[in-house]
């Protein structure tokens, strides 16, 4: 399987395989206490997620989200993401 975006496959498998992993490796379960109300209500534990910690950044592709950061916090989109991997991985 190839991660395809477009036209273009940017990913080959082991690529993909790479990137689920550190994915995964580095993920951490968190429990955050219910306080805030997202612009989305469906998205409330994701925003509780968001301002728990001062380094998280939340990947949505979510346009209600996206328009609506609380201040100092960051939201980008999942391409966003994937050119920062990308850059990251070619540097």
């Amino acid at each position: 399987m190839a991660l395809q975006i477009g036209v273009w496959v940017l990913l080959n498998e082991a690529e993909v395989d790479q990137l689920l992993s550190e994915l995964t490796a580095n993920s951490i379960w968190r429990e955050p206490p219910t306080s805030q109300t997202a612009p989305d209500s469906g998205n409330n534990r994701l925003w509780d997620l968001l301002l728990q910690r001062d380094d998280t950044v939340l990947v949505t592709g979510d346009q209600l989200l996206l328009n609506n950061a609380p201040a100092g916090k960051s939201i980008i989109t999942p391409a966003t993401c994937f050119e920062l991997y990308i850059t990251k991985k070619t540097t």
